[in-house]
């Protein structure tokens, strides 16, 4: 009976300890890219294109009052005809920043949208997403961390995209 007792008490100990030391750990610095990036190969070379990742603006969105509130999250494409780029992909994801400078993934990283064009290369080309109010918490402040992806090919073979990964941190107030 008591060497089980001892087993019982190193247990929770250990367990103990663990906690103490998790919630001590301080919060780790936050890292933004840019808001506007070239796009570039894997050897770092550019090919003229750039993107941004646009102010966040907030309001209602299609037709209609009946729709609710929401962030709109643009991403905006330009190259230069030379580059020939005819297929784009854009992909995003939406974080809450924390006050402690950590995140909480609200709209996980996926493609919004892919362009391809294969007649005359693509100059200039945009996407969106939107993020209910209701999804940040509602009404007031929300701080939002947007994270893009945005590759531009020559062919649909084309093994080396450019890759442009552009960030907006931004404090938006939902109504």
């Amino acid at each position: 009976m008591s060497a089980r007792r001892t087993i019982l008490r190193t247990s929770v100990a250990v367990a103990t300890l663990t906690v103490v030391a998790t919630t001590a750990a301080p919060a780790q610095a936050l890292w933004v890219r840019p808001s506007t990036v070239p796009a570039t190969d894997a050897a770092g070379a550019t090919n003229g294109c750039v993107a941004s990742a646009a102010p966040m603006l907030v309001g209602r969105y299609g037709t209609g009052a009946h729709l609710p509130e929401s962030v709109q999250l643009p991403v905006v494409l330009t190259c230069p005809a030379a580059a020939d780029v005819r297929k784009v992909t854009v992909a995003l994801s939406l974080l809450r920043v924390l006050p402690d400078g950590s995140t909480e993934t609200l709209l996980a990283h996926s493609d919004v949208a892919r362009q391809s064009l294969w007649t005359t290369p693509i100059t200039s080309t945009g996407a969106s997403s939107f993020a209910g109010c209701a999804l940040l918490g509602g009404a007031g402040p929300h701080d939002l961390l947007v994270r893009t992806l945005v590759k531009t090919k020559t062919s649909v073979t084309d093994t080396s995209p450019y890759v442009a990964k552009a960030d907006r941190r931004q404090t938006v107030t939902c109504a």
